[in-house]
């Protein structure tokens, strides 16, 4: 037995020299792939934004502006900051089918037809645990829009948005 586990030892420490060894030599040949913090900055791409102002307030949202960012939305995220959002921007008007699919937090939605709030679902709770995809309750406006604008729940009631109120919307 003594003979086994001598043998596998010397196994386990020859595969860590060798690992070790090719990760220099990989390092060594390499070293352009070191990234400096200037260079990275340069990379990184900007994330489209809007203002959004209603009568008393503004607020500032990512965009999702195409079909890959309008079904990521803001799943997997832990939250929002206070005051900012996602709008949904629809290249014609339509009335959108939203879920909270691998959400983490509530949301109100903000339904919008050019300048103006058409409808909201407020308090738009996170999936149940374990919930089948097709038992996810799906979520549309009253009319079609051709803007959905997602803020953390309460974000409405706590500044009297509703129905009806104008809205502008400034792309950065």
């Amino acid at each position: 037995m003594k003979k086994y586990s001598a043998i596998l030892y010397l196994i386990v420490f020859i595969l860590g020299i060798v690992t070790v060894r090719d990760y220099l030599i990989r390092f060594k040949s390499s070293p352009n792939k070191i990234v400096t913090v200037d260079s990275d900055v340069k990379s990184i791409p900007k994330i489209p934004t809007a203002q959004i102002s209603f009568s008393k307030i503004k607020i500032i949202a990512e965009v999702a502006d195409t079909p890959e960012k309008r079904e990521l939305g803001l799943s997997f995220r832990g939250s929002l900051d206070e005051n900012t959002g996602m709008l949904f921007v629809f290249e014609s008007p339509n009335i959108a089918f939203f879920w909270m699919k691998d959400m983490n937090f509530p949301l109100d939605i903000i339904w919008i037809m050019d300048n103006k709030v058409i409808d909201i679902d407020k308090n738009v709770p996170t999936p149940k645990e374990g919930a089948a995809l097709n038992q996810l309750p799906k979520y549309s406006p009253t009319d079609k829009i051709n803007y959905a604008l997602e803020v953390n729940a309460g974000f409405t009631d706590k500044n009297k948005i509703k129905a009806g109120d104008e809205v502008k919307i400034e792309f950065n």
